[in-house]
C-alpha cells in the first residue's frame, strides 16, 4: 500500500484525499471489498473486518500500523498463522522482539492459540527457536 504524495497531510478525513482515491478507484477493473490477505490471491467472500497489525513499544510510547488484511467474519486460522508468522519475522528482522500478540479477533484467534498450544498454564508459543 503506498501513499499519494502532494495531498494535505492533517488530521481527519479531506475532501481531496476521498476525490483521488474515488478517481483511482473508478480507474480500477476489480472488485474491491472482497476477502484479501495481500498475498495476490482474493477470496470470494466479502470482507466484512480488516485485520491491522501493529508494532507498539513497550519501554517507550509509539505504536505503527505494519499492513492490513480484508477478511470474512473473523478469518481463516490457516492464514491468520500465515499472516501473523510473517509479521513476526519482518519485526524481528530489523532487530525489534515481539514478546506478546494482542487480538480481538474471537473465534479464529481462540483457535489460533488452540493450534499454537497456547493454555492459560503456558500463555506463549516458539516461533523460529524464539
Amino acid at each position: 500500500m503506498s501513499c499519494v504524495s502532494g495531498l494535505p497531510q492533517c488530521p481527519g478525513l479531506t475532501k481531496e484525499t476521498m476525490n483521488v482515491i474515488a478517481e483511482k478507484v473508478s480507474m480500477g477493473d476489480e472488485i474491491i471489498g472482497l476477502e484479501d490477505f495481500g498475498d495476490g490471491e482474493k477470496g470470494t467472500d466479502l470482507a466484512s473486518s480488516a485485520l491491522v497489525f501493529m508494532a507498539c513499544g513497550v519501554l517507550e510510547k509509539w505504536k505503527q500500523p505494519l499492513g492490513h488484511c480484508l477478511i470474512h467474519e473473523s478469518g481463516d486460522s490457516d492464514k491468520l498463522k500465515e499472516k501473523l508468522f510473517e509479521a513476526i519475522d519482518k519485526i524481528t528482522a530489523i532487530g525489534l522482539t515481539v514478546p506478546a500478540i494482542i487480538s480481538d479477533l474471537g473465534s479464529s484467534f481462540i483457535k489460533l492459540a488452540r493450534e499454537l498450544n497456547i493454555t492459560p498454564e503456558k500463555p506463549w508459543f516458539i516461533h523460529n527457536g524464539v
